[in-house]
This record gives C-alpha cells, structure tokens and sequence, in this order.
C-alpha cells in the first residue's frame, strides 16, 4: 500500500486507524507499526507520536519511509522482514523522485533518414 502522510498533520493513532480500517486483524490480533532506518538498517517500532516525529526527522531528506505493519497475538513478537533494497540482477534502478519532475533533454539522432 502507498500511502501519503503529512508529517505536521497526522498522528500516529490516526495513521494505524487508517492502516487497520483497510486491512483489518484476525479476531484477538493487535497491529504494530515498524518502519526501516536507512541508517541503522534495523524496523524501528513506532509506538507514540514522538516515535513519529522521530521517523519523520529520519527521512526528512528522502522524504520517504518504508512502514511495515505487523499483526500478531499480543502475547507473541512479530516476525518482520528486513526491506531488501538490492535491484534484481541486468537491472537498471531509477531514480524514485515523485514529487519532482523528470527533466527531458533531446538530443541529435546519428542515423540517418533517406527520403522516399
């Protein structure tokens, strides 16, 4: 799921509300927020709004976390999955600027066109 989040406008009850309201738990299962630290490597649990204002301050450059939600029994820990950020392999990797336009440069052709 992409979701759009202003970092001056939304709290972090409101933020699982709207995850759970989407995809809601199993009966008796309770829902968990992580996101991924580009700098330690490691899901962070987020667990309040200053959690938020944390994750925030993080990607402030990049403008862009990777969230993971996890729901499990409250009596038992979440089994989450590091992001893999590696591209498969004979892949080229874009640039994910969403927010900027793609700058378009033309250029001059080397073939040449025969007129009919």
């Amino acid at each position: 799921m992409n979701k759009v989040v202003d970092a001056e406008l939304t709290n972090f009850e409101d933020l699982v509300r709207d995850v759970v309201d989407k995809y809601p738990p199993d009966f008796g299962e309770v829902a968990r927020l992580f996101y991924f630290c580009n700098q330690s490597k490691v899901n962070v649990e987020v667990r309040s709004d200053q959690d938020m204002r944390e994750m925030f301050a993080k990607s402030n450059e990049s403008k862009c976390c990777f969230l993971t939600v996890a729901y499990n029994r409250p009596t038992s820990e979440p089994q989450i999955s590091d992001w893999d950020f590696s591209p498969p392999a004979n892949s080229v990797e874009s640039p994910f600027t969403p927010s900027v336009h793609c700058p378009t440069r033309a250029e001059a052709s080397n073939a040449s066109q025969s007129a009919t």
